[in-house]
């Protein structure tokens, strides 16, 4: 009973957690769902005793894609309830198999439609009824009018910005919509006309119009659905966009926890974990949080942007174990000059060394240093992943009351800082003796 009692708590923390925009999505999809269902049904009936081919194959293609509207809407449904909290960025592999087998579907619904069509030409398929040619008539109206509230109602729900799953749907949608006008006109032909040449070629039009809408999307899908099974790196212009972002909003966050990023095909998805006082308010965090998402969509194209926010640090992020003085591409020697730690890198600070490089520096903040200077003369080449090693380093300090800056920065490292943003929040000298001058 206890246990059954703790599930109902956890469920109904979790409704509340919903916002009314969230309701507004999965309403819209619902509704949407509800009625394509119902239609489809009725599809199959008037194509198999109505004798109209073209709603026969039209119901084929609505089941296919049913599928996807409704593991779309599983996924968003448990996105907005946090059980997949981190779903969003990566939209699993699942999504991309599931999308890659329902266009398999596709191409092979559209092949046996294609050889329906040939029949129907060569006279093999008899006609379908007159009365069975005007209900799929009426039903490709009902369709029509189904499609246009769907798409009405999903557009505003949309207004506010709208998930990617729901933008995505909208879309499909909106191409759905002008299928069905198409198909609504040859059906439409076919029911009115006393001329069975006309019917036939009416009939033989729509199913052959149908085949080829399941092509091209079953191609669409399959396109996108590969290219994200094969997830590519963020170009170096991406990275540096949302290090500019982070350096912008340095003061709205207390830790820089972790950056992750990919791109499949167009779009690129980016996953912030950053972590606030524990003695804001969730909806002041919020804020900040969705004030910096806007920033990185202004900066980056088709961007899907998540930002994780955590009151405390998380779990693996403290550093442990000895941690090695050389890692590939990269040497560390570090010296006390008073209470300064002066910590000199030699080599590359990037995507290969950025992980070591950030656990020794949290590791010597963890064990009281508060007064750190990088000495970067003998670094040739820093990378965004290694910039943003220095923030979470500054980020760690400021919570401390201490004291972060860098000095002997060559050419191409100043400029990598200049481009991102970060000499107008980490300070910066020419040498070693002008920066220890500067610490108090």
């Amino acid at each position: 009973m206890a246990k059954s009692s703790t599930l109902s708590e956890v469920h109904r923390a979790r409704e509340s957690s919903i916002t009314a925009d969230q309701h507004a999505e999965e309403r819209s999809i619902f509704l949407a769902i509800l009625a394509d269902c119902v239609i489809a049904a009725a599809m199959v009936q008037v194509g198999l005793f109505g004798g109209s081919f073209t709603m026969l194959a039209e119901s084929l293609r609505a089941w296919l894609m049913l599928a996807i509207e409704i593991f779309s809407f599983v996924v968003m449904r448990r996105i907005h309830r946090g059980v997949l909290s981190g779903f969003e960025f990566g939209h699993g592999k699942l999504e991309q198999l599931a999308s890659l087998s329902i266009a398999a579907g596709m191409f092979g619904g559209a092949v046996w439609i294609g050889f329906g069509v040939l029949d129907i030409i060569a006279g093999g398929r008899p006609l379908g009824t007159p009365f069975g040619l005007a209900l799929a008539a009426m039903l490709g109206a009902v369709n029509t009018c189904t499609n246009v509230i769907a798409w009405d109602t999903m557009r505003r729900a949309a207004r506010s910005g709208g998930s990617i799953i729901l933008r995505a749907q909208l879309r499909a949608r909106s191409v759905k919509l002008f299928s069905s006008l198409f198909v609504q006109a040859t059906m439409t032909v076919a029911a009115v006309s006393l001329n069975d040449v006309i019917v036939t070629w009416a009939d033989a039009i729509g199913s052959a119009f149908v085949a080829g809408f399941m092509v091209i999307n079953a191609v669409e899908m399959m396109r996108s659905g590969l290219t994200d099974l094969l997830d590519r790196t963020v170009e170096e212009e991406t990275q540096i966009a949302v290090n500019r972002a982070l350096a912008w909003h340095f003061k709205d966050y207390d830790r820089l926890d972790r950056v992750r990023s990919r791109r499949a095909g167009e779009q690129v998805f980016i996953e912030i974990a950053l972590g606030f006082d524990g003695n804001l308010a969730l909806g002041e965090a919020d804020r900040r949080a969705e004030t910096l998402k806007a920033t990185l969509n202004e900066e980056i194209r088709h961007a899907d942007i998540s930002i994780l926010i955590s009151p405390s640090p998380i779990a693996g992020s403290a550093p442990s174990g000895e941690i090695s003085p050389r890692t590939a591409g990269m040497q560390v020697q570090e010296s006390k000059k008073g209470t300064v730690l002066v910590v000199a890198p030699r080599g590359r600070l990037d995507a290969s060394t950025a992980g070591e490089f950030q656990r020794r520096l949290s590791a010597s903040i963890d064990g009281g240093e508060t007064r750190i200077l990088l000495d970067f003369s003998d670094l040739t080449n820093i990378s965004s992943a290694g910039l943003r090693t220095l923030l979470a380093a500054a980020k760690r300090l400021q919570g401390r009351n201490g004291q972060f800056a860098i000095c002997g920065l060559r050419e191409n490292v100043a400029s990598a800082f200049k481009r991102s943003g970060f000499h107008e929040i980490i300070k910066i000298f020419p040498d070693e003796s002008a920066a220890l001058a500067s610490y108090i």
